[in-house]
């Protein structure tokens, strides 16, 4: 799997006591403090909102050049869903659980600033 540029992906598993999650993996690379920090507010911001139309977060690892984001898996990003025809009540659907995520996060007073189709990233659920 591939991520945006900096980025890989890889999938795995988050193991609790209990249960064995099925996760993926985002490593995004570092090359400075400010991008480190950058980062490290992403997660903070994103590991506060529950919803079911936004990524969960698990948790984080750091390394020596990079940050580990374990968070739920998705399918496909947006742009790639939509190269298959689909129908009027498809197309429906996906918008209103894309808004209904985005308005949750408003009221978290959180915006995302650069939203666009092949970073919205979808499940089959």
């Amino acid at each position: 799997m591939s991520g945006s540029p900096g980025t890989h992906v890889f999938k795995g598993f988050w193991v609790t006591s209990t249960e064995r999650i099925p996760v993926a993996v985002k490593e995004v690379k570092v090359t400075n403090s400010l991008e480190k920090m950058n980062v490290l507010n992403e997660i903070s911001l994103m590991s506060c909102i529950d919803h079911k139309n936004i990524v969960h977060i698990y948790g984080y690892y750091e390394k020596e050049s990079s940050i580990c984001i374990v968070m739920e898996p998705c399918d496909e990003s947006l742009r790639l869903y939509m190269r298959t025809p689909r129908s009027i009540e498809e197309r429906r659907r996906l918008l209103i659980g894309i808004t209904e995520g985005l308005a949750y996060a408003a009221t978290s007073r959180i915006v995302h600033h650069d939203l666009k189709a092949a970073i919205l990233s979808l499940t089959h659920r």
